[in-house]
């Protein structure tokens, strides 16, 4: 018990120097971390978005592999080896990585909306994405990511069924944070379809969610 209490206060101490951008000093205390608890996928997590931030990219890949190696189901850290090897200009290794992923993991819903984020985002294969992001849907339909990333990457075109999952995301996130950027998304995809009593709720409640936004 009291080492994992180390092992997770030298995780925040690391966080907290590496939003400093004190690197050095950050992946000390990740390693600190791994010394009182060796399978701390955070720690390892961590410590590769850190050496992502300092453009050491074959030790961050390295250390977010690591994390998905104790932790199957870290989203977080799949998306940033996917961001790894694309800052490496390895689009290549990055789509084969993640088209091995969603096979391998084809009835897990976060590996879908976190395949269907990187292809349609990253990789620029829209089609494959939205494909994902509907597989993700079917798999787990309260999800509330996955309407809301398949409304992003839905085409212009298509508006009405952007607005019907943005709204999906907003109903199924209520009572929970909202999200501002989100409903000023929604408020535009409003007004262009001339909904406009839509629109002002829609504008209302981002109001309501951020105040201080001019």
């Amino acid at each position: 018990f009291n080492s994992r209490n180390q092992a997770d206060k030298h995780v925040i101490f690391g966080r907290d120097y590496a939003r400093s951008q004190a690197y050095a000093r950050a992946l000390t205390n990740f390693k600190q971390a791994l010394e009182y608890d060796p399978d701390l996928a955070r720690a390892y997590f961590f410590m590769g978005t850190t050496y992502l931030e300092m453009d050491s990219l074959n030790p961050a890949l390295t250390a977010l592999q690591k994390a998905v190696e104790i932790d199957p189901a870290y989203i977080n850290a799949y998306l940033s080896i996917g961001q790894a090897y694309l800052e490496k200009g390895d689009t290549t290794q990055a789509k084969s990585f993640f088209d091995q992923l969603a096979a391998q993991k084809a009835d897990d819903c976060q590996i879908q909306v976190a395949y269907g984020y990187v292809v349609a985002n990253q990789l620029g294969e829209v089609d494959k994405g939205l494909q994902a992001f509907e597989k993700a849907i079917q798999l787990c339909p309260d999800n509330p990511e996955a309407y809301q990333y398949l409304a992003y990457a839905l085409p212009e075109t298509r508006r009405e069924e952007k607005i019907q999952n943005f709204r999906k995301y907003l109903e199924l996130t209520e009572g929970q944070a909202v999200d501002p950027e989100a409903l000023q998304y929604l408020f535009g995809l409003y007004l262009a379809e001339e909904q406009f009593t839509e629109a002002a709720q829609t504008i209302e409640q981002a109001l309501a969610a951020d105040p201080t936004n001019a």
